[in-house]
C-alpha cells in the first residue's frame, strides 16, 4: 500500500503523488575522468517500443487484455490503447524538452559505450547488454497500463557507480497523462513541457538517490557533509549544505548558519519532508515556482515553473553537471527581490504567518486574490 501525505500551506497544496522513481544501482564502473573539459549533453531518445516501431509485449493492443507488469496485473481500457495523435505529440514534446536539455546542461563525455541494462519486471524487450555509443544519458520509452494506481508515470534509472550520474532511464508513461499537442518552452500551452522537464531533471539528476552522494568535479569522493538536520518550532528540517546550496542561502537569506531548537547547521537549501518525494527534491512550501520541486510534475501552469537557482545549485553540487547560466530565471515565491528587496528574518525556518507578506495568503473573503494566471493576463 502506497501512503499518500498531502501538507497544506497556504493557498496551495503539495502533491508529488502521479509520478515515481527507483534506481537500479548495479551498473559497470567507469574509469576516472580523463578529461577535465565539460561538453554539450548527448541526450539519445528511443521511442521503438512507445510507439510500436518494435515489438513490446507489456503493451496494451485490445480492450480487456491483462497486462502483469511491476508487480501487478492490470486490465486495458480503451484510455489504454495506442493513440497515435498522443504519442506523437509526447514524442515532439519529448524532443523539446532533449533540446532544452541539450541547452542547458554540460558533462564530461564518457569515452567508454553504455551498456543497455533490462528491467525484466517492468519491460521484456530491451537486450541487455547492448552497446550504446556517443550519448551521455539514453532515454528509454514505454506505454504501460497504470490501472488505480496514483502513478502515471515511472522512472527506473540506471547510473554509473563511479560519479553516481544517471546514463539511462527507463520511463514509463500513461496514455491518459500525456499531451495533446506537442509543447515547447515558449508554446502556449507548455504546461505539460513544464511537467516533463521536471520530471526528467528530478529523475535523473535530482533525487535521494543523487543528493547522498553529492561530490566535487573531477572527484568521485562524496561531499564529508551534505545533509544536515535541525528542529525549529517543532519542525523537522533537513537541509542541504553543499557548496552552492550553502552560497544560494548566503544569498537569499543572508544567513551563513541557521540556528535550530536542537542544531546548527550551514544555512543552505531546505529539502522535501513528506509525499513521494520526501529527502530527495527541494521543499516545495518554500521554493514553489523552481522546477525541481515535487509539485512541478504535476502542476499545469508551465508559466510559474522556472529553472532557478535552486535546480542549478543541485545540478553543480552534484559534480556531473555545469549549467547554461543564461536560461535561468529568478523565483517569484518567496523570493525578497520580488517582495521589498528586504531579507525576511526567521525564513525559510520561521512559521510563514510570521515571514511572509499578508497577500502571500488567501483570504476567502477577497475575491480579487482568487484570480488566475489567464485572468491576470
Amino acid at each position: 500500500m502506497i501512503l499518500l501525505l498531502a501538507f497544506f500551506w497556504p493557498r496551495f497544496k503539495r502533491d508529488d503523488s502521479k509520478h515515481n522513481a527507483s534506481m537500479d544501482k548495479s551498473y559497470q564502473k567507469r574509469t576516472l575522468y580523463s578529461s577535465t573539459q565539460f561538453e554539450k549533453i548527448r541526450i539519445t531518445l528511443d521511442f521503438q517500443y512507445f510507439d510500436g516501431t518494435s515489438s513490446d509485449p507489456l503493451m496494451c493492443k485490445n480492450i480487456g487484455d491483462s497486462i502483469t507488469w511491476h508487480d501487478g496485473n492490470y486490465q486495458c481500457t480503451v484510455e489504454d490503447i495506442p493513440n497515435s495523435t498522443k504519442i506523437e505529440a509526447f514524442k515532439g514534446t519529448m524532443n523539446n524538452v532533449k533540446d532544452y536539455l541539450e541547452r542547458f546542461l554540460k558533462v564530461i563525455h564518457y569515452s567508454d559505450p553504455i551498456l543497455l541494462k533490462s528491467d525484466s519486471t517492468r519491460e521484456k524487450s530491451i537486450v541487455e547488454g547492448t552497446n550504446i555509443s556517443n550519448t551521455d544519458l539514453y532515454l528509454v520509452f514505454f506505454l504501460r497500463p497504470f490501472g488505480d494506481n496514483p502513478f502515471t508515470s515511472l522512472s527506473i534509472s540506471k547510473k554509473d557507480e563511479t560519479y553516481n550520474r544517471a546514463v539511462q532511464a527507463n520511463i514509463y508513461m500513461q496514455q491518459s497523462d500525456l499531451p495533446d499537442i506537442v509543447q515547447s518552452e515558449d508554446s502556449e500551452p507548455n504546461g505539460e513541457f513544464y511537467s516533463i522537464l521536471s520530471f526528467i531533471l528530478r529523475y535523473t539528476a535530482i533525487s535521494d538517490q543523487f543528493i547522498y552522494k553529492f561530490h566535487p568535479k573531477y572527484n568521485s569522493n562524496p561531499y564529508t557533509s551534505i545533509v544536515c538536520n535541525l528542529t525549529k518550532y517543532g519542525k523537522k528540517f533537513s537541509i542541504l549544505t553543499t557548496p552552492h546550496a550553502h552560497h544560494f542561502a548566503i544569498k537569499n537569506y543572508g544567513n551563513s548558519t541557521f540556528y535550530g531548537d536542537d542544531n546548527n547547521c550551514p544555512s543552505g537549501i531546505v529539502i522535501e519532508d513528506s509525499g513521494n518525494a520526501a529527502g530527495g527534491a527541494p521543499e516545495s512550501t518554500i521554493y514553489y515556482s523552481d522546477i525541481s520541486n515535487s509539485d512541478s510534475t504535476n502542476n499545469k501552469n508551465g508559466q510559474f515553473k522556472r529553472v532557478s537557482d535552486v535546480t542549478m545549485a543541485f545540478l553543480l553540487d552534484s559534480g556531473n553537471y555545469e549549467v547554461n547560466w543564461s536560461m535561468g530565471q529568478p523565483m517569484i515565491w518567496g523570493n525578497k527581490d520580488s517582495i521589498n528587496g528586504k531579507f525576511m528574518k526567521g525564513w525559510p525556518l520561521s512559521p510563514p504567518q510570521t515571514t511572509l507578506p499578508d497577500n502571500y495568503f488567501f483570504n476567502p473573503n477577497t475575491p480579487q486574490n482568487t484570480a488566475g494566471y489567464v485572468g491576470m493576463r
